[in-house]
């Protein structure tokens, strides 16, 4: 912004530039830069808070209409403007304001002096008005950045503070950041983790099914999600869930991914407890089959000889009885 003041007062030969701010919290204008023959007009005019609102009212026109104001002729502007007598002793001879906005919204002004009676004609003013845009641009890139930082501060904060892992990553997979439950996860430090260093902790089995999952989400440009194995230095496994999502641009391409990885080994221990029980039921219920059925084949062999041997006795008996039946009607 500095910059912006110094080449108008050394290229254009304007007796002063100055960028005012608006302090919305504090209700004030600031100036953020300024350069040329100053003698305390802004401190006597522009941040004479006795004298606010009506020393700025020409700013307070910029803010509300976000139209450039243009004052070829200082002298003949009304006297009760307390800034223009101070103008006058100065030297200067017209002034223009332009807006400066940041997202469509007037955040402040860019004012230029001159020493010459109707300087600002429609060529000037149109160079003005680029300076005035690029300026804008700027402020509006700061503040882009500092909305970064602040969202990326916040997501670090959160990020170190959080129950679960949480990673980052490029577009092409490649590691730039994990959180300390990561790293208690994995069982490796966040220095190794990075790049593709954290596959050396991923269990050898599971390594081929995370890169085909990945490779398939990313070109999808969809979640990821997985199960695997984190093998420790001291051999001992946790099993996680990662999930992914792809971070995008506003112009929808992806610039990376950002996930998180679940502890589930408890969740795979109670499976893997069913399953055995389930087993152990299935195991049971042959067992006691088979049981039945030996114990069946065991009681059914001589219940098959008492029959044949009630059979044989039956038909023998039954001769007998018979004869005897007829020797006593014979009688």
């Amino acid at each position: 912004l500095n910059t912006a003041c110094k080449i108008a007062i050394d290229d254009g030969k304007f007796k002063m530039s100055w960028i005012g701010l608006i302090d919305e919290q504090a209700n004030e204008l600031k100036v953020a830069a300024s350069y040329g023959l100053i003698n305390g007009y802004l401190d006597d005019v522009i941040l004479n808070k006795e004298l606010y609102p009506n020393n700025i009212k020409p700013i307070s026109e910029l803010i509300t209409t976000g139209k450039a104001l243009i004052f070829n002729d200082i002298e003949k502007l009304d006297s009760n403007l307390f800034w223009r007598q101070y103008a006058l002793n100065l030297g200067y001879k017209s002034n223009v304001v332009f807006p400066l906005k940041v997202f469509g919204k007037v955040i402040g002004n860019y004012s230029l002096f001159s020493d010459q009676i109707g300087f600002f004609e429609e060529k000037e003013i149109r160079l003005l008005e680029e300076m005035s845009e690029d300026i804008s641009f700027a402020l509006e890139t700061m503040e882009i950045e500092k909305k970064r930082k602040e969202s990326e501060l916040l997501f670090y904060t959160l990020a170190d503070n959080s129950p679960v892992g949480i990673f980052r990553t490029r577009e092409d997979g490649y590691t730039t950041y994990v959180n300390p439950k990561w790293c208690q996860l994995a069982g490796m430090k966040a220095v190794e983790a990075l790049g593709d260093g954290w596959l050396k902790a991923v269990h050898r089995d599971d390594r081929k099914i995370i890169a085909e999952e990945w490779k398939k989400a990313a070109e999808e440009k969809r979640q990821s999600i997985a199960e695997y194995r984190f093998v420790r230095a001291d051999g001992s496994t946790s099993w996680v869930m990662g999930q992914a999502i792809p971070e995008l641009n506003s112009e929808g391409q992806i610039e990376g991914y950002v996930g998180t990885i679940t502890d589930i080994s408890k969740i795979k221990l109670y499976e893997q407890e069913l399953i055995e029980a389930k087993h152990a039921a299935e195991e049971s219920d042959k067992l006691k089959s088979e049981f039945l059925a030996q114990i069946s084949h065991e009681i059914r062999t001589p219940m098959n000889v008492m029959i044949s041997s009630a059979d044989f006795l039956k038909d023998e008996l039954g001769g007998l009885i018979d004869k005897e039946l007829v020797s006593g009607f014979d009688a």
